[in-house]
């Protein structure tokens, strides 16, 4: 694995590429650091990759919004919408989103098509930012999900308010929430971001999903993560479509 990037361990189609940077890369949010030095690493970021147009970059709100990105993206470091995912068919659109403990999930169809790229931290998971992607496919049974580094299981606490939101989405979410201890007042939880993410996508008939095994928090040498250091840089989880070569 390079230090500077991970590539998804997933059965994508061969016109499909898939990333996610690490710490060794940089900082690519603008409004975690120097614009100068963060619209370098994204200007290092496309030279690396040989994107001829510019990412899908979002001003991510934890919303639902999905953009659909219908024409090549121009214009260096240019934020399309305030939105938490983006979807497109083009070849070498790239869709990308940013994180430091929030779940990144990198999407295709097995025909190699449609791709998408969701941020998804808990108010996005509640607020259905998943599902309002996933619609946009024609098959969701011949979707594949990547999900990115995310705040792992064993650390990202929360309290009782969280649990209630989730517990009145849908039973199943049970699963993936665990008391602390029963001595705390008030109560915290424990919840698996990566598990409520795959009871969404099950309801939704998507079950290709891989990765999930990385902790941004408890993994310093590889990832950002906001609850660690709240003046954390952010990663970026990105995927695109190469351009068929036609024969002759």
């Amino acid at each position: 694995m390079s230090t500077l990037y991970i590539t998804p361990d997933w059965p994508a189609p061969e016109n499909i590429q898939a990333i996610c940077t690490t710490v060794s890369f940089g900082n690519l949010a603008t409004h975690a650091g120097s614009q100068k030095y963060v619209l370098a690493d994204r200007l290092k970021l496309r030279y690396d990759f040989e994107l001829p147009c510019e990412p899908a970059w979002l001003n991510q709100t934890h919303s639902d919004h999905v953009a659909l990105i219908q024409k090549p993206i121009q214009g260096k470091g240019s934020i399309i919408a305030d939105c938490d995912a983006s979807y497109t068919t083009l070849p070498e659109q790239a869709c990308v989103v940013l994180t430091a403990d929030c779940l990144p999930l990198l999407i295709c169809d097995k025909a190699g098509q449609q791709i998408a790229a969701v941020h998804a931290g808990w108010k996005g998971l509640a607020n259905g930012i998943i599902a309002n992607t996933i619609r946009h496919f024609t098959h969701p049974e011949e979707i594949l999900v990547w999900l990115g580094p995310a705040m792992g299981p064993t650390v990202y606490e929360v309290g009782q308010d969280v649990v209630d939101i989730f517990l009145g989405l849908e039973s199943d979410n049970q699963k993936a929430i665990h008391p602390v201890s029963d001595k705390t007042n008030p109560p915290k939880y424990l919840i698996d971001l990566y598990q409520l993410a795959k009871i969404q996508l099950a309801k939704l008939g998507v079950y290709d999903i891989y990765g999930g095994e990385y902790c941004t928090y408890s993994q310093p040498d590889l990832f950002y993560s906001h609850r660690r250091n709240a003046e954390s840089g952010r990663m970026a989880s990105m995927i695109w479509k190469k351009r068929e070569i036609l024969p002759g």
